[in-house]
């Protein structure tokens, strides 16, 4: 069976963009600081994929920089930082675009909610991260994460926008 070159390019396309975002992943441990912004940047290779290609290959670029981090990454609360919320959000977003801006931003929200709480009850429970590190008021931090995640959705917003105006071109050479 034939596959037509643009798969290929896909293909390798989103491998690329896996591997950067497990590089991005796997760079937390060397500098600590990063553990925030690492999993916001390999979040980023998601966006650009769901740009590009699609949700179906966005969730393959996901999957596969998810478990590459679980594997490789020794931090493993940076690993479910990006897993339940920077690395899944773009596709979200880039599957909620269609929708009218107050539904879009109300289910973002709902999303951001749980998957906040869900990092918390991970990291408590099964990392044994100790509940004073989450700071004595937990609604103060959930609202600290909602202005966050609304902060990456722009910041998802400008980075894809930056792609398509200077690097589409010079990486797809009219191979799309």
């Amino acid at each position: 069976m034939s596959y037509p070159a643009k798969s290929g390019m896909r293909v390798a396309f989103c491998g690329i963009l896996t591997a950067l975002a497990a590089v991005f992943m796997i760079l937390v441990p060397v500098l600590p600081v990063l553990m925030y912004c690492c999993p916001l940047l390999s979040g980023m290779c998601v966006a650009i994929a769901a740009k590009e290609y699609g949700a179906r290959y966005a969730v393959l670029v996901y999957t596969a920089a998810s478990i590459v981090s679980i594997l490789l990454v020794a931090d493993k609360e940076a690993v479910s930082v990006f897993v339940l919320l920077m690395g899944a959000y773009p596709i979200l977003s880039y599957v909620l675009k269609k929708l009218s801006f107050g539904v879009r931003i109300s289910i973002k929200l709902v999303y951001i909610n749980v998957a906040a709480m869900l990092y918390y009850f991970i990291c408590v429970l099964i990392l044994g991260i100790p509940e004073d590190s989450f700071g004595s008021l937990p609604f103060i931090m959930l609202a600290a994460a909602n202005l966050i995640m609304l902060m990456y959705d722009r910041a998802i917003e400008s980075v894809v926008t930056v792609y398509e105006k200077r690097f589409r071109k010079k990486i797809m050479k009219g191979k799309m």
